[in-house]
């Protein structure tokens, strides 16, 4: 299989082409541009398998949980 363009890694990933440029910008997922600085980006497959790998060993519930912004002794 070829590598894959960004709108294709999008609907693997179930999510848009925007999103996988931040995650490739942010270092989430690795990816290399053809043609110099400017040209498009191409995801190995290999990628998107280790991307969601990642996805799952991650705690499910970091996002849901409380973000406190005073510690116990404060609040009383």
């Amino acid at each position: 299989m070829s590598d894959l363009k960004t709108a294709e890694a999008a609907a693997l990933l179930n999510t848009t082409p925007e999103t996988i440029r931040r995650l490739i910008e942010s270092g989430d997922l690795r990816a290399y541009r053809l043609r110099g600085e400017s040209g498009p980006w191409r995801i190995e497959q290999s990628q998107i398998e280790e991307y969601r790998e990642k996805q799952r060993s991650r705690d499910p519930w970091a996002r849901t949980r409380p973000r406190t912004t005073q510690t116990r002794e404060a609040r009383r």
